[in-house]
């Protein structure tokens, strides 16, 4: 008896061309206190423009800005942004100073419903005599949607990611330095904050991934290369579902006493596309007792293996019939027994929305 013969063929959607969003490596931003949202005029300076179309908050108190090489000492960096490390009181503006740069996308409507954001990130710790009496403060990127693009008004944080740097342990002393998820939490009806087992490291730049896809509403994130967390609910709350801005900000501990300790960012880029193709499974021969195939799936997305042995009449596969996936990656499987003493047999893999 021969061994089956088979070929694969894969109904794939069609993709929407990829694009970047916004990315900068801060090199056409001039190096200064104030050059990123910008700052009014003083009777010792002039107006400072904002920069890129980024605006913020604590305007004209060196809250943050651009270092250059020379001042952050980090070969082959070039320019970067800088936010906190004032230790002058905060009189005005609140107790958490941002920088926000507007996107005003609605992903799943253009096609490009997979965003990701990327970054270099790196936190300078306080300074202090005394470890456990150094003021320090947390650092966080949030993602923002735009009420506005979907006939309402105002906006909202959807998500994010913390570097908290403010909570020590109790039994050193020191801080955590650990990395939280910023999310809609459902039993609460409110954001919340959920501790991803991942620390950062002091006085290194560190690779940061936030990957989401605004149609299943799933989102991923590492650090690092090291996952933060994968495929969970993105948002679940009552805001649009959109890219309005993404913002940083430092969540000043105590506003008369601010840390020293400052984010270093760099390398900032957004970009959404849609999901990878659906490319033909890998297929692996079982000897006298089938096939098995295993294909690239997006969470969320409907997988449906169909078979024919003709190319006249498709059948869904047994097992294969059209199921949400749980994760992204190689995680589609199926063995197709009835394969077994088949001269040829064609498959189709066919991706639906959910």
């Amino acid at each position: 008896m021969h061994a089956p013969v088979l070929f694969l063929w894969s109904a794939l959607l069609t993709a929407a061309a990829a694009g970047d969003f916004y990315a900068t490596g801060f090199e056409n931003f001039t190096a200064g206190a104030d050059r990123i949202a910008g700052a009014p005029a003083s009777r010792t300076s002039p107006v400072i423009p904002a920069t890129d179309s980024w605006t913020g908050s604590h305007a004209g108190q060196d809250r943050s800005g651009i270092m250059a090489e020379s001042s952050h000492a980090l070969p082959g960096l070039g320019n970067a942004a800088y936010l906190g490390g004032n230790t002058s009181a905060i009189f005005s503006g609140g107790s958490i100073i941002f920088v926000r740069r507007s996107l005003n996308r609605q992903p799943a409507v253009e096609g490009n419903e997979v965003v990701t954001i990327r970054a270099l990130v790196g936190i300078k710790d306080s300074s202090g005599l005394t470890p456990q009496l150094t003021t320090r403060d947390d650092f966080e990127i949030l993602i923002y949607g735009n009420n506005a693009l979907s006939g309402g008004s105002g906006s909202a944080v959807l998500g994010g990611i913390q570097l908290d740097n403010s909570q020590l342990s109790t039994t050193t002393g020191l801080p955590y330095k650990a990395i939280y998820r910023y999310f809609w939490n459902p039993a609460k009806n409110a954001m919340d904050y959920s501790y991803t087992s991942v620390d950062f490291v002091y006085d290194t730049m560190q690779s940061f991934e936030i990957r989401i896809n605004y149609r299943t509403n799933k989102w991923s994130a590492y650090f690092q290369t090291v996952p933060l967390f994968s495929d969970l609910d993105f948002y679940k709350g009552p805001a649009a579902l959109n890219l309005g801005s993404i913002l940083l900000q430092c969540k000043v501990t105590s506003p008369f006493l601010p840390g020293s300790n400052y984010l270093l960012f760099d390398d900032l880029s957004i970009s959404g596309e849609a999901p990878e193709a659906a490319t033909a499974p890998e297929l692996t021969y079982l000897g006298g007792t089938g096939v098995q195939l295993r294909w690239l799936q997006e969470a969320g997305y409907r997988y449906e293996i169909r078979q024919s042995d003709t190319l006249g009449s498709w059948r869904t596969a047994t097992g294969g019939a059209a199921a949400a996936a749980s994760s992204t990656g190689f995680t589609g499987l199926l063995t197709d027994i009835s394969a077994t003493g088949v001269s040829r047999r064609y498959y189709q893999l066919i991706r639906t929305f959910p």
